[in-house]
């Protein structure tokens, strides 16, 4: 990531997206909690409130990378090609007239990724 604002900003709120061979893998209770999409009888995970200290993107132009385990949010059990994307909180242009919160996420490029078969 990296800022190309003029203000220092915190890292943002987060939701990461995989599609499978067979579109999005089973998610996690974690994932469905973070993306809202809880099934009947989940109990969403409560906010804890914390914040990692590299969270922050800093001062224009600095940039920074997180890392995520994708299987702490899905649980993979195809072999194939797989790609991921995130979507960010964009709090700097948050529209004061959005419909909904989604009009305010920015999506990044998708990456891809291939899951093999291990070998010996």
């Amino acid at each position: 990531m990296k800022n190309l604002g003029n203000e220092e900003i915190l890292y943002p709120r987060e939701r990461v997206y995989v599609e499978g061979p067979k579109g999005e893998p089973p998610t996690t209770l974690v994932q469905r909690s973070i993306t809202g999409r809880l099934k009947p009888g989940d109990r969403p995970i409560p906010p804890t409130g914390f914040s990692p200290l590299i969270a922050v993107a800093g001062w224009p132009g600095d940039t920074f990378t997180m890392k995520y385990d994708l299987s702490y949010l899905y649980k993979f059990k195809e072999l194939g090609k797989y790609t991921v994307y995130i979507e960010v909180f964009d709090r700097l242009s948050e529209k004061p007239n959005a419909k909904s919160d989604n009009d305010n996420w920015l999506r990044s490029p998708v990456a891809t990724f291939e899951l093999t078969a291990p070998t010996r």
